[in-house]
């Protein structure tokens, strides 16, 4: 098993954090290897479901529940894994760090302290993170198909709008009222189409996952790949 040592179990707010070290040898000379997930998962109404979502169901060989895909399968994976390479004896040549956080779905407090205030236990030369990229499998033979990682990770901003003007009483609402005013602008950012970007690293996924999809959207993956400015690619892949 892994000395009490190595197991650091973090209270953070409300919620708390895991970090498990793996000792390796040493023999690379490099720093860690960070894995990480999250073990939070998002909320759940019962009634919105078809099963109850706070039991795991296997139903032909699907796992059904809240979290199943998000993030339990991602998180259970690495602990088995790592429980599984320390039974085995294995050692690596460096260490490997396992790092869980507590709340991806909501205020990410954790990944930010440990990323600062316990960079001592979770430095690492980069990091490995199950919550993304996946697999896909054939529905009849079981084998492998393709298999992605995610190389970059998309964030979010958080913007509060206000509008004002002189007002008056609900009896007699004025034609350039704040609430329009509001509504027009969040109809702006409704119809607001980013511009697309584009790199070494999409093109090429575009172009690989083409030969594996084909048809129509095949097709337009092929094109976006040999030029992101084709519009009518680009209006099917978005």
């Amino acid at each position: 098993g892994f000395d009490s040592q190595d197991i650091h179990l973090l209270p953070m707010g409300r919620t708390a954090a895991l970090v498990v070290r793996y000792p390796g040898d040493g023999s690379s000379g490099r720093k860690p290897i960070l894995l990480s997930a999250h073990m939070d998962v998002v909320d759940a109404l019962p009634e919105d479901w078809q099963r109850d979502p706070f039991t795991l169901i296997e139903e032909n060989g699907y796992y059904f529940g809240r979290g199943a895909s998000d993030n339990k399968f991602g998180m259970s994976v690495l602990v088995a894994t790592l429980m599984r390479l320390k039974a085995e004896g294995f050692l690596p040549s460096r260490d490997l760090v396992l790092a869980l956080s507590g709340d991806e779905e909501s205020y990410m407090e954790t990944t930010r302290q440990l990323a600062t205030d316990y960079r001592h236990l979770t430095d690492a030369e980069f990091a490995l993170i199950a919550d993304g990229g996946g697999g896909h499998l054939d529905e009849v033979t079981g084998e492998a198909i393709a298999f992605s990682v995610d190389v970059a990770e998309k964030t979010y901003a958080t913007f509060e709008m206000t509008a004002r003007n002189a007002g008056g009483h609900s009896s007699l609402p004025r034609t350039d009222n704040a609430i329009k005013d509001l509504t027009l602008a969040l109809t702006k950012i409704f119809n607001f189409e980013f511009p697309v970007e584009d790199s070494e690293l999409t093109r090429s996924y575009f172009r690989q996952t083409a030969l594996l999809l084909g048809g129509q959207l095949g097709q337009a993956m092929t094109r976006f790949s040999d030029n992101p400015a084709d519009k009518e690619a680009v209006a099917l892949l978005r």
